[in-house]
């Protein structure tokens, strides 16, 4: 029975040693308003050890503050404004200074969005599109963000 016991303790922390519950986060684009007064940053988490997990998140915040502020929030009053799984590739586009149009591959799994009117105290007048597609054009590597421009779309 004792023997028993000790195999059991044994596994349990193992298997609590064994998972990383750590989480690392990039910023992978700054996207500009047209006129300069707000910034889309696009980034992406990974954690999770040996399963792990990756995520790609896109946050609206004013000019002025740095894009590592938004690592890691995930609320609207940061500025947090989509979460996805399963893509690599996104293309934020601004149509209008307060306009911002976001292509992800339609295979992404969302897990957060904030359509139409995404207001934030940040951001207050923000309008979000959102567009699944085929594939991202101009996006060539993983976890890459193009920032688009507006004439593609008018």
């Amino acid at each position: 029975m004792r023997t028993l016991l000790h195999g059991f303790l044994l596994a349990a922390l193992l298997s609590v040693v064994s998972c990383d519950t750590s989480e690392e986060a990039y910023v992978s684009a700054e996207c500009p308003s047209p006129d300069g007064s707000m910034k889309a940053v696009s980034w992406y988490a990974m954690g999770g050890g040996a399963a792990g997990w990756t995520e790609q998140d896109v946050s609206v915040i004013p000019r002025d503050w740095p894009a590592s502020a938004v690592l890691k929030k995930r609320t609207i009053t940061d500025g947090h404004i989509l979460r996805l799984a399963h893509t690599q590739r996104l293309r934020l586009t601004w149509l209008e200074n307060q306009t911002l149009l976001v292509e992800y591959p339609d295979t992404a799994w969302i897990h957060a969005a904030s359509p139409g009117g995404a207001y934030s105290p940040l951001t207050p007048k923000l309008k979000v599109l959102y567009r699944g597609v085929a594939a991202v054009s101009g996006a060539t590597s993983d976890h890459e963000t193009v920032c688009g421009a507006a004439t593609a779309y008018q």
